[in-house]
């Protein structure tokens, strides 16, 4: 019988294992992380004097919002008996490779949005366990690390993850809290929920464990990091090994897009686009040329040249201009040559060429 245990507060073997003091925590088998690596990664907790308590893993995926599980703060209120107001108040968010190190930085939170369809199971079993945090402010000293936009599907079974947190080694041990620690896991199947990994097929037997909840698990994407999953529980068939060397699922992120955005336009903007030092997300997602303006993207958007109305959207007569083959649509050759008929004429209007040439030398920059 599958045994699922939530990897935030307590971590326990059917009966008799002890529960995980929800101040410490650190990764199984894994890598002690140094200088700024894998800096959007942080970790969670609460401030007492001079020092800090980390309860729980998250990531930052945009300037104000902090990616991480839902029952880090619902089963957090239910076992002590605290209100949610009570906790939104008072968590911190620390940012940096130990909790209570000289560099660390703490920025506390204003709105906690847990999954509306978030439940847990009295046997510690959970669903739909997944957080958006709203900081108190933007954070400008990191570039957030992006999430994937749709699920993992079984078929990236043995896909590599770089799984990152402040949890412990083991149920029984309640030492070396609040250090970041990364280890590379092996995909074994996913499902809508969940994405899941196996210890034995791990490489040096890694895994996530109590105190990793709620910490990314990322993926190589044409050279970026890509958060595929939230740490979420642990689970077994053996109750004499510690589940923290057995199976641990993590929530596949890409489900929750729709939830994550709706979050990100409420406190980033309706017209928010991330931005990377590396990676054009417009471009990744193919949002040039495709009849839509969108303004914010990292260079300018050839469709809000073509679009003269400012309606946001080219109209079938607005494409036709710049269509010389007729096929519907345009391409970077067709776009840079301007509207038909300007370049038989003497060269584009003023209004345009100035424009047009501008972003004919960003586009191929791109290229």
């Amino acid at each position: 019988m599958l045994l699922p245990v939530l990897f935030a507060l307590t971590v326990a073997h059917a009966q008799e294992a002890p529960q995980a003091d929800p101040a410490t925590g650190r990764i199984v088998n894994g890598e002690v992380v140094k200088g700024d690596k894998f800096p959007a990664a942080v970790a969670l907790g609460f401030a007492f004097g001079r020092s800090n308590m980390q309860m729980c893993s998250a990531s930052l995926i945009s300037p104000s919002l902090v990616l991480t599980a839902g029952h880090c703060t619902k089963e957090l209120a239910a076992q002590y008996g605290i209100s949610e107001d009570l906790i939104t108040a008072n968590m911190q968010v620390f940012f940096g490779n130990d909790v209570n190190g000289a560099n660390i930085k703490a920025v506390g939170l204003s709105e906690v949005h847990v999954n509306p369809g978030y439940t847990s199971g009295s046997n510690g079993s959970v669903d739909n366990d997944i957080n958006v945090l709203v900081l108190k402010g933007p954070v400008d000293w990191v570039e957030p690390v992006w999430f994937r936009e749709h699920p993992v599907k079984a078929g990236a079974a043995g896909d590599e993850v770089i799984s990152v947190g402040y949890g412990i080694t083991s149920s029984a041990a309640q030492s070396s809290n609040g250090i970041k620690r990364d280890a590379t896991l092996v995909l074994t199947g996913a499902d809508s929920s969940f994405i899941y990994t196996n210890a034995v097929t791990n490489p040096g037997n890694t895994n996530i464990c109590s105190g990793d909840s709620g910490g990314p698990q990322y993926a190589m994407v044409d050279g970026h990091l890509e958060q595929w999953g939230v740490h979420s529980f642990g689970f077994g068939t053996n109750p004499s090994v510690d589940l923290c060397f057995q199976q641990s699922g993590s929530t596949n992120v890409g489900t929750y897009a729709g939830f994550i955005w709706k979050q990100i336009h409420a406190v980033e903007g309706e017209d928010y686009i991330p931005q990377f030092a590396d990676w054009d997300y417009c471009e990744a997602r193919g949002m040039y040329l495709d009849m839509h303006c969108d303004p914010n993207c990292a260079t300018p958007d050839e469709d809000c040249a073509m679009d003269e109305n400012g309606d946001g959207d080219v109209s079938a007569e607005e494409l036709a201009s710049f269509d010389r083959d007729g096929d519907g649509s345009v391409t970077t050759d067709e776009f840079d040559k301007g509207p038909k008929g300007c370049d038989d004429t003497g060269g584009l209007p003023a209004r345009l060429g100035l424009l047009v040439g501008a972003l004919a030398v960003l586009r191929r920059r791109r290229a």
